[in-house]
């Protein structure tokens, strides 16, 4: 039995209307076609200093093990040596891995998709504070790490996902601080977010830099990048991607020369 299709039924616009739809259709086309190219141009650049932090620990695992390959005798000393430096370059690949897995798995996933608990704030941070001290990462420096945690707010967040925007935010300003900075964490209350930072007293980051440190194809420039550092990180793209699921927001301030401050907020 055929179902005879209804009749097609011309709307009633005028042709002004019609114009002014258009325009507005060609519009919202353009801006879509400007994010797709955008969007691929990132990831080109992702993927091009992806390629570029890979083949530096590759490089020089390949030169240890040619330099074990070539002694004629077995040297203890230099043997451990080698393959202290080969664990090391292996520990960056597989860092690096994780952090290209995390990307992959945060753009999966929309603002539903996490596990929102209420959490006290207040004693999530000074817990996160308690651990640092006893980090190994922090103990071997001469550096002050101090809290200023005042106010008491409860707030729905992914506590896992939450743990790890303060681990990069803290790895990263151990990463800048030289001997004797300080490094503070922060808890604000404004009207209705919670304002979390993690400052230091280091190298800080270049005005022209700000803007850009949270994508994921930015290169660190070579004034805030130690010669042994990667020139390549998606920490802070990370941090970005999980506050936004969190409807909160992610920013920074810093004086060159005198140190950076990281500030995210969530939702009360």
């Amino acid at each position: 039995m055929s179902t005879k299709k209804p009749d097609f039924v011309m709307p009633e616009l005028s042709v002004k209307e019609l114009s002014s739809a258009l325009y507005e259709a060609n519009k919202q086309l353009a801006e879509t076609n400007r994010k797709l190219l955008e969007s691929e141009q990132q990831r080109k650049e992702l993927f091009a200093n992806l390629s570029h932090d890979l083949k530096s620990p590759l490089t020089s695992i390949k030169t240890n093990v040619e330099y074990l390959q070539s002694l004629d005798t077995f040297d203890p000393v230099e043997t451990y040596q080698s393959l202290d430096i080969i664990n090391m370059k292996i520990d960056q690949m597989n860092h690096l891995m994780n952090e290209l897995l995390m990307v992959s798995t945060l753009d999966s996933l929309n603002s539903s998709d996490i596990n929102l608990e209420s959490i006290p704030l207040s004693m999530f941070l000074e817990e996160y504070y308690c651990s640092c001290l006893v980090d190994s990462k922090f103990t071997h420096r001469k550096l002050e790490f101090s809290p200023h945690i005042t106010d008491d707010v409860n707030v729905f967040m992914d506590p896992k996902l939450i743990l790890r925007v303060l681990d990069n935010l803290y790895s990263n300003a151990l990463k800048y601080s030289n001997e004797h900075d300080h490094i503070c964490l922060e808890l604000n209350v404004e009207k209705n977010r919670a304002i979390v930072s993690i400052s230091d007293t280091g190298i800080g980051i270049s005005t022209e830099s700000i803007t850009h440190i949270f994508n994921r194809s930015f290169t660190v420039s070579k004034s805030r990048t130690h010669s042994s550092s990667s020139s390549f990180g998606l920490g802070l793209s990370i941090v970005a991607s999980i506050i936004t699921l969190h409807n909160g927001a992610v920013w920074c301030e810093s004086d060159f020369g005198s140190g950076s401050t990281f500030y995210f907020s969530l939702p009360i």
